[in-house]
């Protein structure tokens, strides 16, 4: 609206004015540039601060027994350290282009003024407006540029989540299981054998069967495939040949 004002009272000085604001962006771009390369910094530290946070805090007792505290503490100043100047840097940059914009829109209409006085019809309450309108029309750049630096400080942030959602979609577990869970007689392995990689299998060609109530017991020494076994009748992984079956 305060260009379609200003336009209808100096088309020249409104058109120059909206060049200006665009090439503002061009101007600050590299700081735009900047405030993301700090957002990305800004995400690793946080993530750095809360694995030692919750590992320390968790394994507290071994940071005691081990005498570890100092070394813990001081590694925690150290993340410390970085956040604060990761903070400071992304202040500064935020002050300096908000302050930077000031001088440029004084400079802006001394020069419009000059310019309008000496090359155009000179009114001076046409004038006024007009540099009033400009004046709003480089807050609103300013706006606009404030928050296009809060869009890429969110960039980081934003790309973790969308690489989270797709980890999610390419490792979710499929539903193989389409009947209801019944069990009324036996539980049986047939040929069952699996394997957690290609080069070695854990379990080959086990055969037995379970009556419904019937106690049994799986001994053999440790990694030989008693846990396996047990994932296996909980569906927690599923045989890598052979069937698991119910009745």
């Amino acid at each position: 609206t305060y260009a379609l004002v200003a336009i209808n009272i100096s088309f020249p000085i409104t058109i120059v004015t909206c060049i200006c604001g665009a090439l503002l962006f061009f101007i600050f771009k590299p700081l735009i540039r900047r405030v993301r390369n700090i957002s990305y910094e800004w995400e690793e530290i946080n993530r750095d601060i809360a694995h030692h946070v919750n590992e320390n805090i968790l394994g507290i007792k071994v940071v005691k027994v081990m005498n570890a505290g100092n070394k813990v503490a001081e590694l925690g100043g150290q993340y410390f350290s970085r956040i604060r100047q990761i903070n400071i840097k992304s202040y500064l940059i935020g002050v300096f282009s908000s302050s930077l914009i000031e001088p440029i829109s004084v400079f802006f209409i001394a020069a419009m003024f000059i310019f309008s006085y000496k090359y155009l019809s000179f009114s001076l309450a046409a004038l006024i407006t007009v540099m009033y309108l400009i004046k709003q029309i480089f807050l609103y750049i300013t706006q606009i540029q404030a928050q296009v630096m809060s869009m890429n400080a969110n960039v980081p942030y934003l790309k973790s989540i969308l690489e989270y959602e797709k980890q999610i979609t390419d490792f979710a577990e499929k539903e193989n299981g389409s009947k209801d869970f019944l069990f009324s007689d036996k539980l049986e392995f047939r040929d069952v054998s699996f394997s957690y990689d290609a080069k070695k299998e854990t379990l080959r060609g086990v055969n037995f069967k379970i009556k419904k109530g019937e106690m049994i017991g799986l001994i053999g020494p440790s990694g030989s495939g008693k846990t396996t076994i047990v994932d296996l009748m909980l569906r927690l992984f599923d045989p890598t040949n052979g069937e698991i079956l119910l009745d």
